[in-house]
């Protein structure tokens, strides 16, 4: 009987112990691509803020801003090559990939900043960048945007 109730105390604390640590783990992120290149300080800043390097996971919804001798490359799942240039700002806006590489919707905005996009290997039609200014649907492989004034994001 000692040891039934010796088990039943240990099988209750380590169930305990797991649930507790269930509650404190995050919600995983959807990684969507990984940082290809970081030239000085390249940070994220939501959903935490964290500073990013060569090798960091990129995850949707993620904002990226680049300090103003500083530029970084990012390859997203399918692909995508994105370049941001110093003071640069932008967001992944949304970034849905079923199961295999190609996305269903590859949306990223633009705040402030200069930005090269190359298309990787998704259907066109399944890109959407944004500015302050305009959206863009795109039909070609790459594009370079120079944008800068200063905008908030929502």
């Amino acid at each position: 009987m000692y040891n039934n109730i010796k088990y039943l105390i240990t099988f209750t604390l380590s169930l305990v112990a797991g649930l507790g640590s269930l509650a404190a783990t995050a919600p995983a992120q959807e990684r969507v691509g990984v940082t290809a290149t970081v030239r000085n300080t390249v940070s994220q800043i939501e959903p935490r803020v964290v500073r990013i390097v060569a090798g960091d996971e990129v995850v949707r919804d993620e904002v990226v801003r680049t300090a103003a001798d500083s530029d970084a490359r990012f390859v997203l799942r399918d692909n995508t090559n994105l370049s941001l240039g110093p003071n640069s700002t932008l967001k992944l806006d949304r970034t849905v990939f079923s199961g295999d590489a190609k996305a269903g919707d590859i949306a990223i905005k633009l705040t402030t900043g200069a930005f090269r996009f190359v298309t990787g290997d998704s259907k066109k039609e399944a890109y959407v960048i944004s500015t302050p200014i305009a959206t863009m649907g795109v039909r070609g492989t790459t594009l370079d945007i120079l944008f800068d004034r200063p905008v908030v994001i929502e």
